[in-house]
């Protein structure tokens, strides 16, 4: 809940944006981070612009806060709003 007051605090919210179905504690750790330096520079300097730790829940399905016709609602505002974005920046699908 503190990660989704703090989305809001800077007019932002929070969304599923899918699932990691074989992902498990073995997976979450910095062995398992790309051997690349700036991935480890990352994940520092967000460590540190946190100033704390972070904590994954990994036990099970999260649910949608509301209802389905709220969230029904949420997507055609998130549509609506990026579709603007996406003309206004002359992008084009391939």
């Amino acid at each position: 809940m503190r990660i989704s007051n703090a989305a809001r605090s800077v007019g932002s919210r929070l969304v599923m944006i899918g699932i990691l179905p074989t992902l498990t504690e073995a997976d979450v750790h910095e062995d398992a981070m790309s051997g690349n330096e700036r991935y480890r520079v990352l994940n520092e300097q967000i460590f540190a612009a946190r100033g704390e730790d972070m904590e994954i829940a990994i036990e099970g399905a999260e649910p949608l806060p509301g209802t389905p016709e709220q969230y029904g609602q949420d997507i055609d505002r998130e549509e609506t709003q990026w579709a603007k974005v996406i003309k206004a920046s002359g992008a084009k699908a391939e």
